[in-house]
């Protein structure tokens, strides 16, 4: 009798596109922990040869897995840092 040698699946998240595509409006919180080049181009609302640059000199932080570039979430937020308070000037 031949044993039956099972079928792994991917578990959720890897190898599988998101549920929507990533906009400028996409809220952070709903981003994969890690983003294509293009995604966080698209995000970060810039042009992906200004976001490969930034990857390339290390501003944007970035993980490299065999021949494919990440940029993690967290380094979105490094990126963007913290929110500044408009400032208001009293004529």
């Amino acid at each position: 009798m031949a044993s039956r040698i099972p079928v792994l699946q991917p578990s959720p998240g890897v190898g599988t596109m998101p549920a929507a595509p990533i906009t400028r409006l996409t809220p952070l919180s709903d981003l994969p922990e890690l983003l294509s080049v293009p995604e966080a181009a698209t995000w970060l609302h810039i042009g992906l040869g200004l976001t490969y640059e930034l990857v390339r000199r290390g501003d944007l932080p970035s993980v490299r897995l065999g021949r494919l570039v990440r940029v993690p979430r967290a380094g979105l937020i490094a990126v963007l840092g913290t929110p500044r308070q408009p400032e208001f000037r009293h004529a």
